[in-house]
């Protein structure tokens, strides 16, 4: 249906794009499509495009063209821009930002260690406004800063920072889709039925780069800690640990890295310990789950506990998930999720900043840089207390759903980013105003007939 408006003012609508890994199964492609969703619920009010972009080595078909949602932002994709959008955001690390649009904003979770690299603050600074998932993440940006130094007199001769506007918006949880009655039948309830442990602890995240004891997530100084805890106990007073992990992509390599990382892990306890039994189950689920199937994961009755030892997060969103089942977390008390996870609710672990290993540096961790460390004889204690006492840890965390729901949900999220949308639309012009031209009503036309010619 084609629509001519005759003699009236239109005004036309804020243009908004948003580049973004919104099609990849990462991290930043959930944030990605949770800001996405969150703006097509004020479609009526601003022209909205996405583009795709890249995440790292994580595979892309995160979009769903038979949910409704998706189909939504597949619908609105474009490769490119040709013309200055209104609003431009970037959902990316700050390095790659680019200053597009009439007004920018850069959505980023920067860096897990407690300094910026240099080439993070210069992509800060080409932004108009920062969005942060966590005070963390912001006192980060805004405690960056870098000395310049003359390279004849070795003098410092200018001090460069972040000196762009700095927002929190945290990124809410579905507290529809995490729910007690959502969760579904099929293998995944099958295969952990099959799992002997009644008892379970999970951790959810990328095994990432980094010796041992060194990955940002300390996957593998878990998985020692676990061994090294439950390898002597017996029948019962043993748990099981759940692994929800791969490398960059789910593919059979990387998940044969995996198993012979934690075979390795293993042989190092057999040759410290001298242990000729058999170890404490670990149960590896490598592969792609969808929310739902996530959230039966999470609620599954042999899931006693979330535990993580992790070095930093900008924000933690699996952990926020996990909390809306009620069942204790286990985590250092330090970084993104710290605005979310109530020590009255869950486990907080002391933690102490250390200097990062080299071998987990990268482009957004720099060298010399800081992130937490646990006491891993401590997290020993804790996992065997949480196990023996659970009912009395299960009694505290039986609080915490109801704080998510009131405080860190979708619904909430989407309230303030569109408060946070709104405020920059003041600081860019109206478009033009266009007044269509009044059609006159044409008369019609006479119709010259021709004559007919009479036959003889």
């Amino acid at each position: 249906m084609i629509r001519v408006l005759f003699g009236k003012t239109h005004n036309p609508l804020k243009k908004i794009v948003v580049a973004s890994p919104v099609d990849t199964f990462s991290g930043y492609g959930v944030h990605s499509r949770a800001i996405a969703n969150a703006l097509l619920t004020a479609k009526d009010r601003y022209d909205i495009k996405f583009i795709s972009l890249p995440w790292g080595g994580t595979p892309f078909g995160a979009l769903d063209r038979s949910n409704p949602s998706d189909a939504e932002i597949l619908s609105r994709m474009v490769p490119g821009v040709n013309e200055k959008p209104d609003i431009w955001i970037q959902i990316t690390i700050p390095s790659e930002m680019q200053p597009v649009g009439a007004f920018n904003i850069l959505i980023t979770a920067a860096t897990e260690v407690d300094v910026m690299p240099p080439v993070f603050v210069d992509g800060c600074n080409r932004a108009d406004l920062i969005i942060t998932p966590s005070e963390f993440t912001k006192k980060v940006v805004e405690n960056t800063i870098l000395e310049k130094v003359d390279n004849r007199t070795q003098q410092v001769v200018e001090q460069v920072k972040v000196n762009k506007k700095i927002q929190v918006l945290f990124e809410g949880v579905n507290t529809d889709t995490y729910s007690k009655g959502n969760v579904v039948k099929g293998d995944l309830i099958s295969t952990l039925q099959a799992i002997p442990e009644d008892f379970c602890y999970l951790q959810v995240g990328h095994w990432l780069q980094g010796n041992l004891y060194c990955d940002r997530k300390d996957i593998g100084g878990l998985v020692y800690t676990f061994l090294k805890t439950f390898m002597l106990k017996k029948g019962k007073n043993r748990a099981g640990l759940i692994l929800k992990t791969s490398g960059a992509n789910y593919s059979i390599a990387h998940r044969d890295i995996i198993i012979d990382r934690i075979w390795q892990i293993q042989e190092l306890l057999r040759d410290q310990t001298g242990f000729k039994g058999e170890f404490p189950s670990i149960y590896l689920l490598n592969g792609e789950l969808s929310e739902v199937e996530m959230n039966t994961l999470y609620r599954h009755p042999k899931v006693k506990a979330f535990v993580t030892l992790t070095k930093g997060e900008g924000y933690g969103l699996p952990l926020a998930e996990f909390a809306l089942t009620g069942k204790p977390i286990i985590c250092p008390a330090y970084s993104g999720y710290m605005d979310f996870i109530s020590p009255d609710h869950h486990v907080l672990l002391p933690t102490q900043l250390k200097e990062i290993d080299r071998s987990a540096v990268n482009d957004w961790l720099p060298a010399k840089s800081r992130w937490s460390q646990v006491n891993y004889d401590f997290v020993s204690q804790v996992l065997v207390d949480v196990k023996e006492k659970y009912d009395k840890y299960l009694e505290r965390s039986r609080k915490s759903p109801k704080y998510i729901q009131d405080n860190f949900s979708l619904t909430k999220m989407t309230e303030k980013f569109l408060e946070i949308i709104e405020e920059c639309s003041t600081f860019v012009p109206e478009r033009k105003t266009i007044k269509l031209p009044e059609l006159k009503k044409a008369e019609k036309p006479a119709i010259q007939l021709p004559k007919l010619i009479k036959k003889t």
